[in-house]
């Protein structure tokens, strides 16, 4: 049978063929060639136009195996030689000279290279559609035919292909036996593009074999009485039709609140599937997690237990705001039931009180069997069906009877759908009934633990804490201010109206089922969640063309007030002319088509002139090039324009066109700092560069994305980071640019796109210029399209992770930490401190507040290559020392003062004696370990650490234990305020402590401390606790610094003026702290 689908009827004469798309987007093919011809021109030049492969038979059935180049035209020679690969591989399984159990290991292996590079997708549906086209083998047609299905039920393709290949496929629809069935499916699956999203994985076991023999899949769904039931489902069913499906086989009457979840049999843990999500994707998912082995059998049976090996669909209900009454469905009842049972039995999700949960289980009893009959206790045996273990393990009783009693007393002479109904009537009464639980991680510091569950159910939020096993908060929708998602941190935000009692007004969690969340309680409370970012809404193809008109007149306006030149490209002439000599002669033999293709739409197919050294047109000067320019794109004189000649190689070394081997440095994002800092002081150079990178990212197909074009995104929006442009008329070229590219948002350009288009707006706002090129660190963050992220190291040993952007300073950075760790908006003092080490010991610098945070990461680098350090520790720290020191009612600012304080005491920071080390010892023990209870001596010694080494030995155990006695009753928090008070006797308490030398008074040491605090400026002796002299900040009357490490102070001593020079290497912090602290003492003055 020798199948031909590319007739097509002159009624239809107006539909794309598949033909039509050939002519415009295929490869030009010398017949018997084995070298691909964009590796050389010699042997184009050795063939005459004769060896030329035709159009019309580069989309019909060819003998050989292998291809000399892709029928697409691709720029990368990458995706050439995949394309090449991919033919050869599928060449092989249709011919049958492969082992059966590498056939779908070969498939796979495709599909892999096809999410990475998503322009080999059309490739491989084009190489299928011409071996399916005019096949004269049946078994090998039948084997392709297979292959094609697989393939569209697994890859996405094209928008522009998607037409061209649907009217292809709806001809061989007519054909008999397989070849009609199979181009059914593939159909089906086409028909479903517009809405599918991309795939990442590849296909599954079951949906291969499924496909292969033409059957629908067959999946098996649990329910929570321990039954299934099997639905045959269509490969382009999603959860949404799955679950119509399921209400059908069951009788259900409504599918409001209902949804299906996956769960994993090893942990049970579940996660609500989307409607919109394709069930061979789900199921493809669990085989890639190792969740099913490769089977050849294709028999019903062993379907259904390969998706259930570790993962199963389970049918429940989601959401639950009324408890059905007597007149509801007895479907409904029945299933809803059996889920309240589960949760409160199997999995206790519910932590109901013994009390009730024994009033439950004679309900049960009821509905399991019956009215209560006195003779058959055996009935109750198996308790763990009534009752879940956490009741059964708390004391020892006799469970059976217990049971029978409570069948007995509540159960007794009830219907069952009314034991039904009083089973679930009483159950909802608790807190935790008809709740989602998600598991989160707290964004601070709890004695909780980190890791809690967000339980969401109609009447609120829950927190649940792990490692208590016990809900600990409960919040009213009524409460909540507001709800803020973060979808690229994959954060929420739980903001508390400030009439809500209780201390802490914020809680901020990361969890990965974010989206769920938000949907949830969206679904209960509407228009109370809050994105991060603002979501454009979706632009139609009319925009796209209207931004297009916009951007020609753009560049239209560029040229006319010589802001920019049409420039030609340099080394294209004899291969350019080559190719399209050759187009240009092999497109005269074919026949003339009625969609002639459009201008530029193929770049192999249309020659502008006879010429060897081909002019280029204009559009040709505004998109991409793999040729150096011959001059620069904006009128420079002299060295100038030989800089930016000299920066658009560098960005093609970058983006791989060019060598790079020239080069010292490997690392490729050198390279990308070392352009930066060439135009971070040159406007001039910087207008050139968006031009250029702008030319660079402006394809006419945008489908056909590469890492090529990547590297350019890349250096695109790190110059956006960096520097807007100069010129307004650039800036609006530049805006359009990425509008216009942002359209296509489920296109890697349309990601690029829309991540600068945020990054310029931040850029534009942002109230002072970058001083310091992108770190490595942020241009990795750049690549993956991300926010940058810092580890932020608190005063009691946790660390938080926070994402921030290129603009964001030191101060929103501090912001952000104590959003996160729950502290108050208004807390004074904090700083932000770097930290390296350095030769056994750590150096530590305080970033100012105005510092961009981007800024200070290429210098944390710079630090670390010059000291060779691995890291730089970053830490939360109170810096300004004011009374009162803190908010007594902010329990997360005292925590950090108290951690703080243990480890000023511990560095010998602050003077002690031997009263105040026991004291600060005892109320150590009552935080850590409570009320005293006959402790021993060796119990007190992790307290005694926080004392300074020398101190220790002349600490008495018994003197910590008695005063530890007297303490009784004290709570943690109350502990921590009496530890600092007890160091806030010393007067220099939170004074800044600097190691200087003195010059100028004679009647004290040379070497000295110098302290900075709330009153002033602090002389004392090094190795005691005196103080030589204190001169407050209105005794002074001049500090002058020079650049030899000396500070000058002219300070007022009674009627006399006095000068102190200090040495010190430490100026710049010293003369920080005083401004920081003159400026706290004139705002709180002020107010």
């Amino acid at each position: 049978m020798t199948a031909t689908f590319l007739h097509v009827p002159s009624s239809q004469k107006a539909n794309k063929t598949f033909l039509d798309f050939a002519e415009r987007f295929f490869n030009v093919h010398v017949a018997n060639s084995s070298s691909p011809i964009t590796k050389t021109v010699s042997a184009v030049r050795r063939k005459s136009t004769s060896d030329i492969v035709a159009i019309r038979d580069m989309v019909r059935y060819t003998k050989q195996a292998t291809i000399s180049t892709s029928l697409i035209h691709f720029k990368s020679e990458q995706i050439i030689n995949l394309a090449c690969s991919a033919f050869k591989d599928i060449c092989k399984i249709v011919r049958g000279e492969t082992r059966p159990d590498q056939e779908d290991y070969i498939l796979r292996s495709i599909f892999e290279q096809c999410f990475k590079y998503d322009e080999l997708t059309d490739e491989i549906f084009c190489q299928l559609a011409r071996q399916t086209n005019g096949c004269p083998i049946d078994d090998y047609l039948i084997k392709t035919w297979d292959i094609f299905a697989i393939t569209s039920s697994v890859l996405r393709p094209s928008a522009t292909l998607l037409e061209y290949l649907k009217n292809y496929v709806s001809a061989a629809c007519k054909a008999p036996g397989k070849i009609g069935e199979y181009a059914k499916i593939i159909k089906r699956c086409l028909g479903k593009e517009r809405i599918r999203p991309k795939r990442t994985i590849g296909p599954s076991t079951l949906e291969v074999e499924s496909i292969r023999n033409l059957q629908p899949l067959l999946l098996k769904v649990h329910f929570y009485d321990g039954k299934t039931k099997a639905l045959a489902l269509d490969y382009t069913d999603t959860v949404l039709n799955t679950i119509k499906k399921i209400r059908e086989k069951i009788n259900l009457k409504s599918l409001e609140g209902w949804a299906l979840y996956e769960e994993k049999v090893i942990d049970h843990h579940q996660r609500h599937l989307q409607d919109d999500e394709f069930i061979t994707e789900i199921v493809g998912a669990w085989q890639q997690q190792g969740s099913a082995a490769s089977s050849k059998t294709a028999s019903p049976v062993y379907q259904l237990s390969l998706t259930n090996a570790s993962h199963r669909l389970i049918f429940a209900k989601r959401i639950i705001t009324t408890i059905p009454d007597i007149d509801c469905d007895p479907v409904e009842l029945h299933f809803l039931y059996s889920q309240a049972v589960y949760h409160t039995v199997d999995d206790d999700e519910y932590q109901l009180p013994s009390s009730t949960c024994i009033q439950l289980a004679g309900l049960h009893a009821q509905v399991l069997h019956g009215d209560y009959e006195e003779e058959n206790i055996f009935r109750y045996t198996e308790v763990d069906s009534f009752l879940c273990k956490r009741v059964l393990d708390s004391e020892a009783r006799n469970w059976p009877l217990e049971i029978s009693l409570a069948h007995k007393k509540f159960g007794n002479g009830k219907k069952k759908h009314e034991a039904q109904i009083r089973y679930l009537s009483l159950a909802s009464q608790f807190p935790l009934f008809g709740s989602n639980h998600f598991l989160a991680y707290y964004k601070g510091y709890w004695i909780l633990g980190l890791e809690i569950l967000i339980a969401v159910n109609k009447d609120g939020i829950k927190f649940i804490s792990l490692q208590q096993t016990e809900m600990f908060q409960d919040i009213a929708y009524m409460e909540l201010e507001s709800v803020i998602g973060d979808t690229d941190n994959r954060t929420i935000t739980f903001l508390l109206k400030n009439c809500v009692a209780g201390k802490q007004k914020c809680f901020v969690f990361e969890l990965n089922e974010l989206k769920g969340v938000c949907q949830l309680i969206d679904t209960f409370l509407p228009n109370l969640i809050v994105w991060e970012k603002s979501f454009q809404d979706n632009k139609s193809e009319y925009d796209w063309l209207k931004l297009n008109e916009e951007t020609d007149l753009c560049r239209k306006k560029l040229v006319q007030t010589g802001t920019a030149r049409l420039v030609r490209e340099s080394g294209i002439g004899f291969f350019r002319s080559a190719i399209r000599r050759l187009s240009r002669r092999s497109s005269e033999k074919l026949p003339t088509m009625q969609d002639s293709p459009k201008k530029d739409e193929s770049p192999v197919r249309n020659s502008d002139s006879n010429q060897n050294d081909i002019l280029p047109t204009k559009r040709d000067c505004w998109t991409f090039t793999k040729n150096p320019l011959r001059q620069s794109i904006t009128k420079l004189d002299g060295d100038l324009e030989e800089e930016a000649l000299q920066i658009f190689t560098w960005l093609l070394m970058y983006s791989g066109i060019e060598s790079a081997s020239a080069l010292e440095d490997n690392e490729p994002f050198s390279l990308v700092q070392k352009i930066l800092s060439e135009i971070m002081q040159n406007h001039h150079l910087c207008n050139e560069l968006y031009l250029q990178l702008i030319k660079q990212t402006m394809t006419n197909n945008p489908e056909s994305f590469s890492k090529v074009l990547s590297k350019f995104w890349h250096c695109l929006i790190a110059l956006i980071c960096v520097r807007t442009p100069a010129n307004d008329l650039i800036e609006e070229y530049l805006r359009l640019h990425l509008q216009r590219c942002s359209i296509h948002k489920h296109l890697e350009e349309g990601r690029f796109a829309s991540f600068a288009s945020i990054c310029l707006s931040r850029t534009k706002h942002s109230y002072r210029l970058r001083k310091n090129v992108p770190s490595k660190a942020e241009l990795k963050a750049i690549a993956s399209r991300k926010q940058m992220e810092l580890r932020v190291f608190l005063q009691d040993g946790h660390q938080l992770v926070f994402g921030f952007f290129s603009d964001e300073t030191v101060d929103q950075l501090i912001r952000k930490i104590t959003s996160r760790t729950g502290m108050r908006p208004d807390a004074e003092g904090l700083g932000l401190y770097a930290s390296i080490e350095s030769n056994g010991s750590r150096e530590e610098k305080y970033l100012l507040p105005s510092e961009i945070m981007a800024d200070m990461m290429c210098e944390f680098e710079g630090w670390m290559k010059t000291i060779r350090s691995s890291s730089v520790r970053l830490s939360l720290k109170k810096r300004i020392f004011i009374e009162p020191y803190a908010n007594l009612d902010d329990p997360v600012e005292i925590d950090m003062l108290y951690h703080q304080s243990v480890t000023d005491v511990f560095e010998k920071k602050i003077p002690l004696t031997q009263e105040d080390a026991i004291r600060l010892c005892a109320l150590r023990a009552q935080t850590e370990c409570g009320d005293y209870q006959h402790f021993s001596t060796g119990s007190y010694n992790s307290v005694t650490r926080i004392l300074p080494r020398p101190i220790r030995d002349l600490i008495d155990a018994q003197d910590i234990a008695k005063l530890h006695m007297e303490l009784v009753g004290l709570g943690p928090q109350q502990a921590n305020e009496a530890f600092l008070r007890v160091l806030q006797d010393w007067p220099l308490y939170g004074a800044k402590l600097f190691g200087v030398k003195q010059t100028t008074l004679e009647d004290i040491p040379k070497k000295l401390w110098f302290g900075v605090g709330q009153i002033g400026v602090h002389l004392m002796e090094q190795e005691g606790q005196k103080i030589y002299a204190t001169y407050p900040y209105k005794f002074i009357l001049a500090i002058n610094s020079t650049e030899k490490d000396e500070i000058t102070f002219s300070v007022t001593v009674g009627s006399k003026t006095k000068l102190i020079l200090i040495i010190t290497t430490e100026k710049d912090e010293i003369l920080q702290m005083i401004s920081s602290y003159k400026e706290t003492l004139l705002t709180r003055k002020s107010r």
